[in-house]
Order: structure tokens, then sequence, then C-alpha cells
């Protein structure tokens, strides 16, 4: 897996699946996720931003899911799926 990962990241995205590595949809869930419409976020939802960014740069979806918000919503930024539960 180690070197199949390494090398995915210097094949331009389409080339990947050539290698038979297929994009995959990760989920994250947290009680924070860095958003002006969520409450504040520290440490941990800026990690799972950071990781988010980076899986769709390599052609994989991804989405978080934020609990113990104020209220409950859906929305995209960036790319990345938001669902917040109240």
């Amino acid at each position: 897996y180690r070197d199949c990962h390494e090398n995915r990241s210097l094949l331009p995205n389409d080339q990947s699946e050539l290698m038979g590595i297929k994009p995959l949809h990760i989920c994250f869930v947290s009680p924070e996720f860095p958003d002006q419409r969520l409450l504040p976020a520290a440490g941990i939802g800026f990690s799972i931003l950071n990781l988010a960014k980076a899986l769709i740069e390599q052609d994989h979806k991804v989405t978080v899911v934020v609990y113990r918000q104020q209220k409950s919503t859906e929305f995209t930024e960036n790319g990345i799926r938001i669902i917040a539960l109240s």
C-alpha cells in the first residue's frame, strides 16, 4: 500500500486509475470544523480540514459530519461536503 500510495502522488490524477487506484469517499466525524457557519474550531478541526484538502487534490471525495452544532445544516465548501448536526 505504501509504495502504491507514494507513487500515486507523483502521477497526474487521471493516471492513478491506470495503476488500479480508485478514488475513495472518505467521511470524517468530529465535534468541530473551521467554518464561519459552525461553532468555533480548534486543532482537530483544522487537522481535518488540511487532510480533506489533500485528499480532494488526489481526486477523493470528502464528507465531514460535524456534531454538537447549534443547528443542523448541509453545505459544500471548497469541494468538501459538510453536514452539521445539532
